[in-house]
C-alpha cells in the first residue's frame, strides 16, 4: 500500500544516509578512534559542548583556538588536517540528524506488525551507538588516567632525583668538612713537633754548653793542680844553702 512504499522510501533514503556516513570516512571521519576522541574533547572545550553549527561554517577564532590545541594534543595533524575534521564532523552531524528524522518518519510510516519486526534492528543499532559512545568514554578516561599517572611519576622522579643530589652535596660537604679538620689536627701536630724538636735542640745545646764549660772548668783545675808543686821546686832551687 502507500504506507509500506512511503516506507520503504524512506528505507531507502535512511540506507543512502549510511551510505553517504560511510563514504566520507564513517563515524571517525577516517581518523583513528583515539584521534577522534581526542579531537571531539578539544572541540567541546572550545565549543562548551560535542555539538557543532550544521547550517554555517563555525567562526575563524573558534577553528583557530580549536587548531592550537590540536598543535600539542595531536601533533600527527596539521591545522588543516583539523579544520577539514570539523568540517567533516559537521557535515556528519547533519546526516546523523538526517538520519535521526528519516527513521522516524520511517517509523510513523510503518504499520505496527512492520515496526514489530523492525524495532529489533533499530534497538540494536541504538545500543551499538551507545557502545560506541561508551567506548570513547572509557578510551578518554584511561587517557585522562594514563596522563596523570604519567605526570605523577614523572613529579616523583624529579623529587627522588632532587633529593639524591641533595644527599650528595651533603655527602661531599661532610667529606671536605672531614679532609679540612684532618688537615688542621695533622697541621696542628707538625707544627707542635716542630716546636719540640727546636725545644730538644735547644735544650741539647744548652747542655752542650754545659758540659763543655764544667770540661774547662775541670782543665784548669788539673793545670792550677799540675802548676803548684812545680812552682814549689822552683822556689826551694832558689833559696841559698845554709
Amino acid at each position: 500500500g502507500e504506507g509500506a512504499g512511503g516506507a520503504e522510501e524512506l528505507g531507502r533514503l535512511v540506507d543512502r544516509v549510511n551510505a553517504q556516513i560511510e563514504a566520507e570516512g564513517g563515524p571517525y571521519g577516517c581518523w583513528h578512534p583515539k584521534e577522534h576522541a581526542k579531537f571531539l574533547r578539544l572541540w567541546t572545550e572550545v565549543n562548551g559542548t560535542a555539538d557543532a553549527d550544521t547550517a554555517a561554517p563555525e567562526p575563524r577564532a573558534k577553528v583557530g583556538r580549536l587548531t592550537a590545541k590540536a598543535a600539542v594534543a595531536l601533533p600527527g595533524r596539521d591545522a588543516g588536517e583539523v579544520a577539514e575534521h570539523l568540517e567533516w564532523y559537521r557535515g556528519y552531524l547533519a546526516n546523523v540528524a538526517r538520519k535521526k528524522r528519516l527513521v522516524g518518519e520511517w517509523k510513523r510510516a510503518r504499520s505496527k506488525v512492520e515496526y514489530d519486526k523492525a524495532i529489533s534492528e533499530v534497538e540494536a543499532l541504538a545500543l551499538q551507538d551507545e557502545t560506541e559512545n561508551e567506548e570513547k568514554k572509557q578510551m578518554l578516561k584511561q587517557k585522562m588516567e594514563e596522563e596523570q599517572e604519567q605526570k605523577r611519576l614523572a613529579v616523583k622522579a624529579w623529587k627522588e632525583e632532587k633529593q639524591r643530589k641533595l644527599d650528595l652535596q651533603k655527602e661531599k660537604k661532610a667529606q671536605l668538612d672531614y679532609a679540612q679538620k684532618e688537615k688542621e689536627i695533622q697541621e696542628r701536630a707538625a707544627a707542635r713537633r716542630q716546636r719540640e724538636q727546636v725545644a730538644a735542640f735547644r735544650l741539647e745545646k744548652e747542655r752542650e754548653r754545659e758540659r763543655a764549660a764544667a770540661a774547662r772548668q775541670l782543665l784548669d783545675r788539673a793545670r792550677a793542680a799540675a802548676d803548684r808543686p812545680a812552682e814549689g821546686a822552683a822556689a826551694a832551687a832558689a833559696r841559698p844553702p845554709p
